[in-house]
């Protein structure tokens, strides 16, 4: 089954590092060769794993034997602010930018609807905010954000940014959040920006993005608990009256050493799952030629 949506790349943050020339490369090379879109990660702060060890494996989510272990990044590891480098690829390419995911209790939620405005205004409508709680409580500490109720507030700093995005005078009394008469212009090109909801199967976050989300970006592969996971998202959408149908779903290919035909067969599965949108992760190295990116895209789009 070959797979229709739209085809992406995840933005490989620590093999670019500060080159600005190399991310002007990379990004005008992903839309030559048929990509639609970049995704990008987000965290503020590396953490040094000598020091925070412990603490990163306690918070880590995922059990030790996934293809991804505790500590995934440290204080070595490039990771550019999603924002500004949306802004600035937006004047030199065409795609279309996801971010992949921002950990929103960790930002001011005014400060986040005036970024993502002038992303979506300068792109001329081609940012989608991909947002996450987080897992690191180290470091949503050290940026000086609580950790124990960052569910409660991302769930609320949702609403209001959708309210900051279309309206002209917000007013919003919250249990995190409080405005009066105030507003962010210039606002969006989109009415509003689309909210994906990055996380893993949990009845608590079927529940919110069902409630919350545009699109669903899930940490589980294609097989049966993904299956069970939207069959209960889309019976929770229909039963509060939001069309099943309008909620995108991302899905990710980590490349690795896999080669074309391994590749094909996962967007394959994928595409049989239903993901709308499909992002190869190249987990740290730079593709040498264009026509490498080629063949991934062809083996894609013909699996």
């Amino acid at each position: 089954m070959s797979f229709a949506g739209r085809l992406g790349l995840v933005f490989p943050q620590d093999a670019i590092g500060g080159s600005q020339a190399a991310i002007c490369d990379f990004a005008q090379d992903a839309q030559a060769c048929g990509f639609d879109y970049l995704a990008a990660a987000h965290h503020d702060l590396g953490l040094d794993r000598d020091l925070h060890g412990d603490t990163l494996r306690r918070d880590w989510p995922f059990p030790e034997t996934s293809s991804m272990r505790s500590a995934p990044y440290s204080a070595g590891d490039a990771f550019h602010e999603p924002f500004v480098l949306f802004g600035y690829l937006s004047g030199v390419c065409e795609l279309s930018f996801l971010s992949a995911a921002l950990v929103l209790p960790q930002r001011q939620t005014v400060a986040v609807a005036k970024a993502a405005a002038e992303v979506d205004l300068l792109s001329g409508g081609r940012l989608t905010l991909g947002v996450g709680a987080g897992w690191n409580s180290t470091e949503m500490t050290m940026t000086g954000m609580p950790w124990s109720n960052r569910f409660a507030r991302m769930e609320e700093q949702i609403h209001l940014l959708r309210e900051l995005w279309t309206s002209p005078n917000v007013s919003f009394n919250g249990q995190h959040h409080r405005l009066a008469g105030a507003s962010i212009r210039p606002r969006p090109v989109q009415q509003p920006i689309p909210i994906w909801i990055g996380s893993g199967s949990g009845p608590h976050s079927i529940d919110r993005v069902a409630r919350l989300a545009d699109g669903w970006m899930p940490q589980q592969i294609p097989g049966q608990e993904l299956d069970d996971a939207l069959r209960e998202i889309r019976h929770l959408m229909e039963r509060s009256q939001r069309d099943p149908d309008s909620l995108d779903l991302h899905g990710v290919i980590t490349v690795g050493d896999a080669d074309i035909g391994c590749v094909a067969r996962r967007a394959a599965r994928w595409a049989k799952a239903g993901a709308t949108y499909l992002a190869l992760d190249l987990r740290g190295s730079l593709p040498r030629h264009r026509n490498t990116l080629h063949r991934f895209v062809d083996a894609v789009r013909s699996s």
